[in-house]
């Protein structure tokens, strides 16, 4: 989908269209990608639309995209998954994945992980449900 600017900042036309085609996105889908650039991290963008689908009650995958770009050393993934655990600590429960669309790297085990998610996705709405109500 495309991405999602503040309302003040939101133009008529295209980007208000392209705004309510990604809230639909959203309201329909069973699993979301969070698609992040490895070059920027994790932007505010990002985390708006992570909660977007986080409220909704969707599955979802936080994918790192361009992960070839990065110079990497033996800490780098872990550097970038604990600022991904950071940013999204509400979100402990989604899937984060490494991956290069311009090389295939990984891209082939997003759809394994989305159907595992689809899978397991009741069971976490239960749990959740469990733990609202027992907060009431």
């Amino acid at each position: 989908t495309a991405g999602i600017r503040k309302r003040g900042k939101i133009e008529q036309g295209i980007e208000k269209y392209r705004l309510i085609r990604t809230l639909n996105s959203i309201e329909k889908c069973d699993v979301g990608i969070i698609l992040m650039d490895a070059e920027e991290g994790v932007t505010a963008q990002d985390t708006k639309i992570a909660g977007m689908l986080h409220e909704k009650g969707k599955g979802a995958i936080l994918a790192m995209n361009k992960w070839d770009l990065i110079e990497k050393d033996n800490k780098t993934m872990k550097k970038f998954e604990d600022d991904m655990n950071e940013e999204f600590k509400y979100m402990d429960y989604a899937s984060k994945m490494f991956i290069s669309a311009k090389t295939g790297q990984r891209v082939n085990k997003i759809f394994e992980e989305i159907d595992k998610i689809y899978e397991n996705r009741p069971i976490r709405i239960q749990i959740r449900f469990r733990y609202i109500c027992s907060k009431s």
